[in-house]
């Protein structure tokens, strides 16, 4: 059985995660899915019904379903709970064909509010007072075990891109 590889890319808003995604997803014909993708088509549901945390409790459902697809993964989630991380890295071991990568991408605060209010995206956060409410009331990211962080504030996302490759071809 082939081994197949789940890349769990996450960061801050602005730090280039679904730039570098796609990037990704070209160079290497890895299948995307971008937490995004998801959020978005059930932001009305969520508004509607003001469901709490809703993505959390669907995520495990997610990934579950991704990976009995048997495919090469790219997963794109913002979350910067350890929580989070650890039970899709839990779910993952279930599936012994399965290789899990998590790379935590990060910047310095004045590169990704700069990269923040360049967005017209209105499912993400795209203004000053967004990303200021953001970054003072989220959790901050804490390093996971076997994560790989990079420092995007002075790279292009094709060099991201390479380094995650690069990384992964390291532990394969």
């Amino acid at each position: 059985m082939e081994d197949k590889k789940f890349i769990y890319v996450r960061g801050m808003p602005g730090v280039g995660k679904i730039t570098v995604a796609r990037i990704l997803k070209d160079k290497t014909g890895f299948n995307l899915y971008w937490h995004h993708d998801i959020k978005n088509a059930v932001q009305r549901v969520v508004e509607k019904y003001r469901i709490p945390r809703l993505m959390d409790k669907v995520q495990i459902p997610i990934v579950k379903d991704l990976l009995e697809d048997n495919k090469f993964i790219i997963y794109v989630r913002p979350s910067p709970d350890i929580k989070t991380v650890n039970s899709v890295k839990k779910l993952i071991k279930k599936y012994s064909n399965y290789s899990f990568y998590l790379f935590t991408l990060v910047a310095d605060r004045e590169t990704l509010e700069k990269r923040v209010k360049s967005r017209k995206d209105p499912y993400r956060i795209c203004t000053t007072e967004e990303f200021d409410d953001y970054f003072t009331n989220k959790p901050k990211f804490r390093k996971v075990k076997n994560d790989f962080w990079i420092d995007t504030s002075n790279l292009k996302p094709e060099e991201i891109a390479d380094i995650i490759i690069n990384q992964i071809n390291k532990q394969s």
